[in-house]
């Protein structure tokens, strides 16, 4: 009878301790001390082997395993259950490849178009709204999967009548990633804009130089045509200062300092390395 009873005990500590491999899938997988995954006290990397209870917890939310050995528990959405074979190992590879995608530096060429409109006219400045062309140096990277980083170097060009205006601006801007998928992204956020080149030229007769500072905010969508090449479409609303032209003291005008405001579309084809 005593062995009958050791030999029972025996058999259910083994089913209470059995055990599957699982591999992480997510780029960092949370641990936690309780099983409804409430306190996080770790985490585990991408691709990771790991050795995992058979018995779902949470009502299959979560699943048990030792570390350190003590018990603790991890998120049933953050494992693969099949080995490294087959559609598994391309799984883990495609996983892999997200999250290079994420990290990667994008570079490439932009063409802007839209409006320039000044909060002041003069003798010589006739045209309160101007429409512009331009095109741009831009630079992306992600800094996690919630927001992003661009600085944008544009030359822009805005004629109308007897006016000319030429700008360069390099902005800053840090986009909240909206949505971030494999192929898709949906982004808005602020930017910040220095203008350390702005012309303003009436007809042949004179050019005067100056610069400014602005700020705005940026929206905008990209698609990954391939896996180095990224198609991004931006709207742009900013505000610049831009300071005091010195113009001919003509018909009693001493200076031109207008606040303008910017609105415009920016296509970019990025690529990266």
């Amino acid at each position: 009878m005593v062995i009958l009873v050791s030999f029972l005990v025996c058999i259910l500590s083994q089913l209470s301790f059995a055990s599957q491999e699982a591999i992480v899938r997510s780029e960092k997988a949370i641990i936690y001390s309780d099983e409804r995954c409430t306190s996080p006290i770790g985490f585990l990397s991408l691709g990771k082997k790991i050795k995992i209870g058979d018995i779902p917890r949470n009502k299959g939310r979560s699943r048990s395993l030792v570390i350190n050995k003590k018990i603790v528990y991890i998120r049933e959405i953050d494992l693969s259950f099949d080995d490294l074979s087959g559609s598994s190992r391309f799984e883990l590879q495609r996983f892999k490849e997200i999250e290079q995608q994420r990290s990667q530096k994008y570079y490439g060429l932009s063409y802007l178009a839209g409006s320039m409109s000044f909060s002041q006219v003069s003798s010589y400045v006739q045209s309160k709204s101007i429409n512009y062309n331009g095109v741009g140096f831009n630079f992306h990277t992600d800094i996690n999967k919630s927001w992003g980083f661009n600085f944008q170097a544009d030359y822009l060009i805005a004629e109308k009548a007897s006016d000319k205006f030429k700008f360069i601006d390099l902005a800053f801007h840090v986009p909240y990633l909206i949505v971030n998928q494999e192929f898709f992204r949906l982004s808005f956020g602020p930017t910040v804009v220095g203008v350390p080149f702005a012309q303003y030229g009436y007809m042949n007769k004179f050019r005067t130089n100056s610069g400014g500072f602005g700020g705005g905010l940026q929206s905008g969508i990209s698609f990954n045509l391939f896996s180095s090449l990224r198609l991004s479409l931006y709207y742009d609303y900013l505000i610049k200062k831009i300071g005091k032209f010195d113009t001919p003291e003509e018909n009693g005008f001493k200076e031109f300092a207008p606040w303008v405001k910017q609105t415009g579309i920016r296509a970019s084809l990025l690529y990266t390395f």
